[in-house]
C-alpha cells in the first residue's frame, strides 16, 4: 500500500455510509490523531496483544455456555467450554512468561462453572428461536451534511477526493448477551480483567459502550433494557497470598434519557472528527500519550517530525486494521 501525505485523512465510506463501532469512537474521543491513524490510515500496532487474545478465548468459551446451554450447566456443557479453550490455544501461543496461559484459562473456566452452575435468567430468544448471543449489529445512527469535497477511502482501499453530499453514520458492534429476568430485559457484557477493585464497576455507569449497546438492543428487540449486567472475570497473576481468580457481577441501571444523550454525543463526536479530517489536521491529545495501560501505540509516530511520520506508520511496526465486529 502506498503511503498517504500527512495532511490527508481519508474517511472510509461504503456508498456514503460510515460504519463505526464504539471502540473506534472511544479512540477518537481519546485522541483525534491516534483515531485518524486507526480510522483513516487503517493502521494499528503490530505487537501482540496478550490480554485481548486471552479475552477472545474466554469469550468463545462463554459463548458456548449461553448459546448451547440453559439454566443449569451440566458436565457435557462444561466439557464443551474447555474444548473452546483448547481450540483457542491451538491457534494462539502467549508469551511463555505471561500468566494468561492455557492453564490459567482452564482454571478460570472451571471456577466459573463452579461459581455459576445455575443462572437466574433466561437467554433472550427471537421468534425464530435464535438466541441473542454474540450478535453483531449495524443500525443507522444519523446523517451528517457535508456538501463539499472530501478525501474518501473506498472499500477496495483506493483513495479519491470527491464531492460528498451527506454521510450516513451506521453504528456497528457485537453484543455478548441479552437476557430476561423476572419479565425484564437486560444486556450482559463479559469483561476479562486483571484490574478489579472497589472502583472497577463505577467506570461503566456512564460508559458509552453500555448506552450504545442498550440503544442497539432497543433497535433489535423493540425494548430498551432495564439494566446492563457487567459479568466481570478478574484473572490476575497468581501470588502466594492473593486470589488470582475473582468473579463478580454488577448491574448498571439504564435510563432512557442517557441513551438518548448517547445518540447526540456519538453524532457530535463523529461529525467533529470528519470536519477536522476534511480540514486536513487532527490534533493529538498529549495527556493520553501514556495512560494507565501504558503508552499509546502511535506515540513513536507522533514523536517524529511530520515529514517522517508516514514512513513510520507504514513500517513493519504497524499493520493494516482488519478487525470488524460484523465479520468476527
Amino acid at each position: 500500500m502506498s503511503t498517504i501525505p500527512p495532511n490527508v485523512w481519508p474517511i472510509p465510506l461504503v456508498d456514503d455510509a460510515l460504519f463505526i463501532d464504539n471502540s473506534t469512537q472511544e479512540k477518537i474521543m481519546t485522541c483525534k490523531r491516534a483515531g485518524g491513524y486507526y480510522v483513516c490510515h487503517k493502521r494499528e500496532g503490530n505487537k501482540p496483544k496478550t490480554a485481548l487474545e486471552f479475552g477472545k478465548i474466554m469469550h468463545k468459551a462463554l459463548e458456548v455456555r449461553y448459546r448451547d446451554g440453559s439454566h443449569y450447566l451440566d458436565a457435557t456443557l462444561a466439557a464443551k467450554m474447555i474444548e473452546a479453550v483448547n481450540v483457542g490455544f491451538a491457534n494462539w501461543s502467549p508469551d511463555p512468561d505471561d500468566f494468561r496461559n492455557y492453564g490459567m484459562a482452564v482454571a478460570a473456566i472451571k471456577k466459573y462453572t463452579d461459581t455459576y452452575p445455575l443462572e437466574d435468567f433466561d437467554v433472550f430468544a427471537f421468534p425464530n428461536g435464535a438466541k441473542f448471543v454474540e450478535l453483531p449489529f449495524a443500525q443507522p445512527l444519523g446523517t451528517i451534511a457535508i456538501n463539499a469535497k472530501l478525501w474518501v477511502r473506498n472499500p477496495d482501499q483506493s483513495i479519491v477526493e470527491r464531492h460528498v453530499d451527506t454521510i450516513t453514520v451506521v453504528q456497528k458492534g457485537k453484543i455478548d448477551l441479552v437476557v430476561q429476568r423476572e419479565g425484564r430485559l437486560y444486556g450482559l457484557d463479559h469483561k476479562t480483567t486483571s484490574i478489579m477493585g472497589p472502583q472497577y464497576f463505577s467506570e461503566f455507569e456512564l460508559a458509552s459502550q453500555i448506552h450504545c449497546y442498550s440503544w442497539a438492543i432497543n433497535k433489535l428487540t423493540g425494548t430498551l433494557p432495564s439494566g446492563y449486567i457487567i459479568n466481570a472475570l478478574g484473572i490476575r497473576k497468581p501470588t502466594k497470598t492473593g486470589n488470582s481468580l475473582e468473579f463478580i457481577r454488577s448491574t448498571i441501571p439504564i435510563h432512557p434519557s442517557l441513551v438518548a444523550e448517547w445518540e447526540l454525543d456519538a453524532m457530535h463526536i463523529v461529525s467533529d472528527f470528519i470536519e477536522m479530517a476534511r480540514a486536513g489536521y487532527l490534533p493529538k491529545e498529549t495527556k493520553w500519550c501514556v495512560g494507565k495501560y501504558g503508552a499509546c501505540e502511535f506515540k513513536p509516530v507522533c514523536g517524529l517530525e511530520p515529514e517522517f511520520r508516514s514512513m513510520s506508520l507504514y513500517s513493519n511496526e504497524y499493520r493494516p486494521v482488519t478487525w470488524d465486529p460484523l465479520k468476527e
